[in-house]
């Protein structure tokens, strides 16, 4: 289970590495915390 804070810190990471990336996993992150919740 992936909580928002954790999330938010991927998106960080990922947007400081690979900007263009960062709609990808912003949409699956939405997606996995859909299912959790």
């Amino acid at each position: 289970k992936v909580s928002s804070q954790e999330a938010l810190v991927c998106l960080m990471e990922s947007k400081a590495t690979n900007p263009t990336a960062l709609f990808q996993l912003y949409f699956e992150t939405c997606s996995m915390l859909n299912r959790n919740f």
